[in-house]
């Protein structure tokens, strides 16, 4: 009976359901569609709402479900046709007139419900002009709705339209502003979006507060809103303390090494990027990733690696384009670029970034007219970025007037101002840019970029004073902002304010002191200062505590902590343990150079127990190796430009470069060290690097093109005069030199110059003048870093049958050993025309001799001569000296101590003639002293007044020496000398120098000015 009655309930529900099936099959399917949409099966369940909308299955009911379902799969099309055919049936309604405006009716669908959906899909479509009419719509039917108000606001934001934005968005009631989550994101993003990141972290930080600070969506806005506005560091601690709380994420490691990239942290930023390479299966982003930091340092061939290693595991994309085609025309690949701008053109043919490469790659390769098209091509792709059409109106918008009219135009929000401002700023154009970031900062003083925009700029045309009043000002109200606070620090020291910049970076770096930017920037700046020592002890706190160190207690605790049975693993490690320790102190990073080296070649056979925590090792010390590395190498480099040990820098420089060749400060170094051995040609090249990496850098393109003139032809006018009196008639002569030259260089470094030369001859004892006239050839140059050489011949043709004409001329090689040592040898013969009998009998003075230099330091230097000596009437005589030159002041202005010792003898002593009491000859006519010695003592003082310090700047400096001598044969002197030099133009220099001496036997005075011009 039990049995029989549980069957019959089973029947009667079966027939209940089937009946219920038949009878109500729409609300069977409704059930399925709900069900489905529970567990997450949203394919069936947007196929059964579909059926149901189709059927006109109570479309209150429905509408909402299967438009929630269309947006939730990313079909925001069917989506917004499906509001629009609800639409249609509301406003079909019997009770049409009141649904427009109910909320409440839960038969029919009101009006403004399915146009607010409308006006949602659109938006998440794109197509925010037609989702700003219907949210307009909405606000007309529904004025009371703040939810509309804020959504029509955010639409704005997404169209780009941000002064709209916020328009609306202060419509919205101030008590849903202030206490609704999504209206204080929105406000945050409208008011960064607007420059006015001081509002903007206002509401990024009040909307944080009410998410209790675990957003983690919102601190990532609220850390690219930091990073675009330069506050590194704050963007920096945002996303550190987010990884501190949770478990890192791709995303988040990728925005942390952005971040570092944009301090110029690189070596840190490449850390994060290792960590996760060498753990894990890598993916596309952290390729780009460090692709991007290659680039960004300058290793272009590195990031090309990177970019085809990239390449081969997965699919290109827009970014990948980009960043191949910058580091092909970086690396000169012109041919690939335009492979890869075809391949870039093909997937995104409607960008403006493919036509905007071609253009510019055109423009690259000296081809303006087809340049123009593709950027014209670029701005028709997009008609709103102001770098497709800065570029495709070049001619039009580079001259005031236009400026005038962009700066003029009411329309033209700060930010599109700001923008113009770079694009002029990047090609530098200073004053346009400066005119452009005023009229923003005009416009709306809250607009940070403008005003960062115009410090900036004020510094880079040398306008410091503004740069500096406008920086101090930011400084303050910003003081955590790294871009303004290093800028500042910038500022201060290209106006040579050292001591405040140095501050400044103190300042800057107590903010963060894991930051070693400031720290090479802060000792850069103190060598400037010529704060040597103080220089040498800041570039020693970046490499504080030496890596080696730090590897060797890393080691210590793998071989504490690791598999204790002996292998050879084991037996490795703990040789290199005991080689570390007993280098410790000696070297900074060498001995991790030397593992790095040796570790791919061992590690291959051991266990992963022994591989992984060294590698994982390796990893957490690579940027504290790149970090010292480059500080040690820089130290070095310095110390040797400050002792002026041209060749090792010069060496030394070169590592650095390569090691770093983004370091613009070696570059700019390299070229000075190469300057100052003579070695023009390689100077200049090294100067157009340097203007490769940065075209816009503040002094090389002036060293360049000053270095490029001298390279030219030139002519020379020069007036020489000479007068001595003394030694009884030995030295009676007064001489004037007048002489045009034309110098050619040759490949720079050498050098051909041809002259034509008049002499004056002026016997003080006679009433007479003798005129020569004749050419002098000059030729010579620097062969390398340590050999060079001069020769000259000059030929002398006198009017007077009584005198012979004289030929003259010197040979000279200088070689030079490793900066301390230098040896120059040198044979001459020169006129010796001291007076009316030397000049009749034309004696000439033939010399060999070697000069040894040598350098002890930058303060200190010895010097010498030892010649030997042949007269043309058979006499000979030796003539050697000593010198020691220390240096008691600094440049710009240098006190140099001098003392001098000289030995003199001659075979024979001049002989007097005379007859009847008159003298008429002199055997040996010319001073001849025998056994003598003679000591002097002076100072110097030299004034570097030039405006700036580099190889190839104007010069403008006097240098003045006052001498105290005595010697054996009872004649002390006194002499005084000086020179000035003075670059009226790049072109033209003007040069002149005197001297004076009294002594009780022996007088004379020196005049030489000399102008010249090069073409």
């Amino acid at each position: 009976m039990r049995a029989f009655i549980a069957i019959f309930a089973l029947a009667l529900m079966l027939i209940t359901v089937g009946l219920y099936r038949v009878v109500n099959h729409d609300w069977v399917s409704w059930r399925q569609a709900e069900d489905a949409d529970k567990k997450g099966d949203y394919r069936q369940a947007m196929e059964n709402y579909s059926i149901l909308w189709s059927k006109g299955f109570e479309p209150a009911l429905v509408f909402p479900s299967l438009f929630a379902a269309y947006l939730r799969s990313g079909q925001p099309d069917k989506a917004a046709q499906v509001a629009r055919e609800a639409i249609l049936i509301a406003q079909s309604s019997p009770g049409r007139s009141r649904l427009k405006s109910d909320a409440e009716d839960s038969n029919s669908i009101a009006e403004w419900k399915a146009r607010l959906e409308l006006a949602r899909a659109l938006s998440y479509a794109k197509q925010y002009s037609e989702s700003v009419t219907e949210y307009r719509r909405v606000l007309k039917m529904r004025p009371d709705l703040p939810q509309a108000q804020l959504e029509l606001a955010r639409v704005l934001f997404w169209a780009g339209n941000v002064n709209a934005a916020l328009l609306e968005f202060l419509r919205v009631p101030v008590s849903v502003r202030q206490r609704d989550l999504p209206a204080l994101e929105l406000a945050a993003k409208i008011y960064a979006a607007r420059g006015d990141f001081a509002e903007a972290e206002s509401y990024f930080q009040h909307a944080s507060n009410k998410s209790g600070g675990k957003n983690y969506p919102l601190i990532r806005e609220w850390a690219a809103a930091r990073l675009t506005s330069g506050d590194y560091y704050g963007a920096e601690e945002l996303i550190r303390a987010m990884l501190a709380g949770k478990v890192s994420t791709d995303e988040d490691l990728l925005r942390l090494a952005d971040i570092l990239k944009a301090e110029q942290r690189y070596e840190e930023a490449e850390g994060i990027y290792w960590r996760r390479l060498v753990v894990e299966a890598p993916t596309a982003p952290f390729f780009l990733g460090m692709a991007d930091l290659k680039y960004r340092e300058k290793k272009y061939r590195e990031a090309l690696q990177w970019l085809r290693d990239y390449k081969e595991r997965f699919d290109a994309s827009p970014a990948f384009y980009l960043l191949t085609i910058h580091g092909l025309v970086a690396q000169g690949y012109y041919d690939e670029a335009w492979d890869m701008c075809d391949e870039f053109r093909e997937i995104a043919p409607t960008q403006a970034d493919p036509w905007l490469e071609m253009g510019k790659l055109a423009l690259k390769q000296n081809r303006p007219d087809l340049s123009k098209v593709f950027f014209s091509t670029a701005h028709s792709c997009d008609s709103n970025r102001v770098e497709a059409l800065y570029f495709s109106k070049y001619d039009v918008v580079t001259n005031m007037t236009f400026v005038a009219s962009l700066t003029n135009d009411a329309n033209n929000s700060p930010i599109i101002l700001c923008k113009w401002g770079d694009c002029y700023a990047g090609e530098g154009h200073s004053a346009m840019a400066i005119a452009c970031y005023r009229a923003a900062f005009n416009r709306d003083p809250a607009c940070l970029p403008a005003a960062i925009g115009e410090a900036f700029m004020f510094g880079v045309d040398h306008q410091y004073d503004s740069a500096i009043n406008k920086y101090s000002r930011l400084a303050k109200a910003w003081p955590r902002h790294r871009m303004i606070q290093l800028d500042y620090a910038r500022v201060l020291s290209w106006s040579k304010n050292y001591d405040r910049a140095i501050e400044q970076y103190d300042r800057l770096i107590g903010m963060a002191v894991e930051d070693p930017l400031p720290v090479f920037e802060k000792a850069r700046v103190a060598f400037w200062k010529k704060s040597f020592h103080q220089s040498m002890d800041y570039y020693q706190e970046l490499c504080a505590p030496p890596v080696d160190w730090q590897l060797t207690v890393a080691l210590q605790n793998i071989l504490r902590t690791g598999p204790q049975e002996k292998n050879t693993a084991r037996e490795w490690l703990s040789k290199k343990v005991e080689r570390l320790r007993s280098r410790e102190g000696k070297d900074i990073y060498k001995e991790m150079e030397s593992f790095l080296n040796e570790w791919p070649l061992v590690s291959p056979t051991w266990s992963k127990a022994w591989r992984q925590p060294v590698e994982n090792t390796l990893v957490d010390l690579w940027p504290a190796y790149l970090i010292q590395k480059n500080a040690v190498l820089e130290r070095t480099a310095k110390a040797n430009l400050w002792q002026r040990r041209w060749q090792n820098a010069e060496i030394n420089l070169k590592e650095l470069t390569a090691t770093t060749p983004g370091n613009e400060e070696a570059w700019f170094d390299l070229a000075q060290s190469q300057y100052a051995l003579g070695l023009k040609k390689s100077a200049c090249q090294t100067y157009a690097q340097l203007l490769a990496l940065d075209p816009l850098h503040q002094m090389a393109p002036e060293g360049l093109r000053k270095l490029r003139i001298d390279s030219h032809p030139a002519l020379d006018a020069s007036y020489d005069y000479w007068y001595e009196n003394g030694y009884g008639h030995l030295a009676q002569i007064t001489r004037h030199e007048t002489a045009i030259r034309a110098d050619v260089p040759i490949a720079s470094d050498y050098y051909f110059t041809v002259a034509g030369e008049q002499w004056q001859y002026r016997p003080n004892e006679v009433n007479q003048t003798w005129l020569a006239y004749g050419p002098t050839l000059q030729a010579g140059g620097v062969a390398n870093h340590w050999l060079k050489g001069n020769f000259a011949y000059s030929r002398q043709i006198f009017e007077s049958k009584d005198v012979q004409n004289a030929n003259s001329g010197y040979a000279e090689i200088e070689g030079a050993l490793n900066d301390y040592f230098s040896l120059g040898l040198r044979g001459e013969r020169q006129n010796n025309f001291a007076n009316v009998y030397a000049l009749k009998q034309g004696i000439q003075l033939d010399s060999i001799g070697a000069h040894p230099v040598l350098r002890v330091n930058r303060d200190i230097q010895v010097d010498g001569e030892a010649a030997w000596q042949a007269y043309t009437d058979q006499n000979s005589a030796q003539h050697h000296w000593l010198r020691g030159m220390g240096l008691l002041t600094q440049h710009p202005r240098e006190l140099k101590l001098i003392l001098r010792g000289d030995y003199r003898n001659t075979s024979e002593k001049d002989q007097e003639i005379w007859e009847n009491g008159q003298l008429v000859d002199i055997v040996h006519p010319y001073w001849s002293p025998q056994d003598y010695f003679a000591g002097a003592a002076g100072l110097e003082w030299r004034h570097d007044l030039a405006k700036n310090y580099f190889a190839g700047a104007k010069l403008n400096y006097y240098d003045l020496i006052c001498t105290f001598s005595t010697d054996t044969e009872d004649n002390p002197g006194v002499a005084l000398g000086g020179e000035w030099r003075y670059d009226l133009t790049p072109h033209v220099a003007f040069r002149v120098t005197g001297m004076i001496n009294r002594s009780r036997k022996w007088d004379a005075e020196q005049l030489s000015l000399r102008l010249t011009g090069c073409f």
